[in-house]
């Protein structure tokens, strides 16, 4: 099989890219960000007509490819809407076309969070990051894949972090911003109606998943297909308990963040203490907490893990030690960050 690849930088996309050569010609489309690999590559921009590519290596891929893995996205909460939709929704229509055009199957990578609602920004519009923006590009980017007439699956991993062994991954992701404020001591408190789940699964877990949905693609057509720990989810108090026990065999010194109600931070806690900061301080710690905020889910996500010729279901054993190598990742990454105890 011919595959052609977007996004192999990035964090699902380069353990794709490892799990996928194994037993395929893989050819990379590299956007901005090289990438470090022995087959084909073609620079392309996804948000252009036909890729960016010449007339040449467009007709060249929809001879030769026989499967489209469409990795890449923007999922920097920061960028404004329409360079977001540049990328998530012109460039599932760009992939769509060459897809079609090859007569190619099409493996489209989302997210698990299409469905949830948007948590609305409580600290009174300082925040400048946007989760709805992010969600809402990928709901219209699923609805071109399923419009399009091809053969289609669409993976829906949910939070993605690092490696299930090593905890390494190629950037710092969602889990990782709550983990590292955690550690530093700026995140005391998190907005959460209740003891909300918090899902997130190891980035080769879910390019084993993709590359198992690439070789299987009867059992796979037209599904959708959920790589998230689903009922098995650490709930937000018990991923505190378990970062608290991690960060004290690290010897960091933390006090575990308050789960508060959006509606008690409003009346109580705003005035007694986020109107005081300065205005930089009140716009970073209103990122943080839209961000994480709109990353907790109202109820378990679905999961395809442990059916069929998928990964094995994660369990609490596994995710536990997913959260714990994160932290652990981010010390060793930046040693010397974090608020050491006396007794360390």
């Amino acid at each position: 099989m011919t595959i052609l690849l977007t996004g192999a930088s990035g964090v699902v996309g380069l353990p794709t890219l490892r799990a996928l050569t194994e037993d395929h010609d893989v050819i990379v489309l590299e956007g901005r960000r090289a990438v470090h690999h022995s087959g084909v590559t073609v620079r392309g921009d996804l948000r252009a007509p036909h890729l960016g590519l010449d007339d040449r290596t467009w007709s060249a891929l929809t001879r030769d490819v026989d499967t489209v893995v469409h990795c890449a996205g923007v999922v920097d909460f920061g960028i404004d809407d329409a360079s977001t939709r540049a990328v998530n929704v012109d460039g599932v229509r760009h992939i769509v076309e060459l897809a079609r055009e090859a007569s190619a199957r099409l493996v489209h990578v989302s997210t698990a969070f299409v469905g949830q609602p948007v948590i609305p920004d409580v600290t009174g519009g300082l925040a400048t990051m946007h989760p709805g923006a992010y969600i809402a590009s990928k709901r219209d980017g699923e609805d071109l894949v399923r419009s399009s007439g091809l053969d289609w699956t669409i993976v829906r991993p949910s939070i993605v972090c690092g490696d299930s062994e090593t905890g390494e991954i190629s950037e710092l992701q969602g889990l990782h911003t709550l983990v590292r404020a955690f550690l530093r001591g700026t995140l005391p408190v998190v907005l959460c109606e209740d003891a909300l789940q918090y899902d997130f699964v190891p980035c080769d877990v879910v390019a084993r998943s993709i590359a198992t949905v690439v070789d299987h693609p009867k059992r796979y057509d037209r599904e959708h297909v959920w790589v998230t720990s689903g009922a098995a989810a650490l709930d937000i108090d018990s991923l505190v308990a378990v970062l608290v026990d991690e960060a004290t065999r690290l010897g960091i010194a933390v006090d575990a963040p308050r789960r508060l109600h959006p509606d008690v931070f409003q009346r109580l806690w705003k005035p007694a203490f986020f109107d005081l900061l300065d205005p930089a301080s009140q716009t970073k710690f209103a990122n943080l907490l839209a961000s994480v905020a709109n990353l907790f889910n109202t109820s378990p996500f679905p999961t395809s893990l442990g059916s069929g010729p998928l990964p094995p279901a994660q369990t609490s054993d596994t995710i536990e030690r997913s959260a714990r190598l994160t932290a652990r990742h981010l010390v060793e990454r930046s040693p010397g960050a974090y608020p050491v105890l006396q007794s360390a």
